[in-house]
């Protein structure tokens, strides 16, 4: 092996200063030559990273609170869609990492009526996902055990006009204010009381999360909704298995 200077392949010092060679890599520059080019590497593939999802309490500016709340109030859309925890799940969640995220049936509501406490059921049947209309499927209560509820048979029509961008049904697209809107012509005539916390289950992949979402300034129909916690639920049974 010659020493420190000495071209490994004659001529290569030479040639290499050709601006056609000089531009080549080295490998094919010195197979030109007549020497042996190395074996290139090879690079193993990465794998594709799984998206990361933020998990915990969820904290907001009181400016920013106070900001939604009056948009809310005064008809601003930015506002008017944090009335719909479903469109608050759909709208700000991908921020945390869920991308693909879907609300996992049922959908839970507590609420109170002439004292006692119930939970009605909802779900989307036809479309799931923020065009989706939502219908109360069972009721269930100390006083009543648990009570399916047939659906009406206005839902496709109610869908169907939504789908047609029409607005006159838009307040089944919130599940608050369709069960406010279904409860009278279930027996609950009056008063309804609904929480201003609520815990929404959503899936993402095979595993699934609970979503805390709370009312920080009114309670209400009037009140917005804004994510307060995001933790783990666990994998889904049966899923991957």
């Amino acid at each position: 092996m010659g020493g420190f200077g000495t071209e490994i392949v004659p001529g290569l010092r030479r040639v290499a200063r050709h601006p056609v060679i000089a531009a080549l890599p080295i490998a094919v520059a010195i197979a030109g030559c007549g020497g042996s080019a190395a074996t290139p590497a090879v690079v193993a593939p990465t794998a594709t990273p799984v998206p990361r999802v933020a998990l915990g309490r969820v904290d907001y500016r009181p400016a920013y609170i106070s900001k939604l709340q009056r948009e809310a109030s005064r008809g601003v859309s930015a506002g008017v869609i944090h009335l719909n925890p479903s469109a608050v799940i759909a709208g700000d969640l991908p921020a945390r990492g869920f991308t693909s995220a879907q609300i996992y049936p049922p959908l839970t509501v507590p609420f109170t009526y002439q004292g006692r406490n119930y939970r009605a059921l909802l779900t989307q049947p036809i479309h799931s996902g923020a065009g989706g209309i939502w219908i109360v499927y069972a009721l269930s209560g100390a006083s009543i055990g648990t009570r399916a509820v047939k659906p009406a048979l206005r839902t496709r029509r109610i869908q169907a006009s939504i789908d047609r961008g029409k607005k006159t049904y838009d307040a089944y697209l919130n599940p608050l204010a369709a069960l406010r809107l279904e409860l009278p012509g279930l027996g609950f005539q009056g008063v309804v009381t609904t929480p201003s916390r609520l815990v929404i289950r959503v899936r993402q992949g095979l595993s699934s999360y609970d979503v805390t979402l709370t009312q920080p300034r009114l309670r209400g129909p009037e009140g917005i909704w804004l994510l307060a916690r995001v933790q783990a639920h666990g994998p889904e049974p049966g899923i991957g298995m």
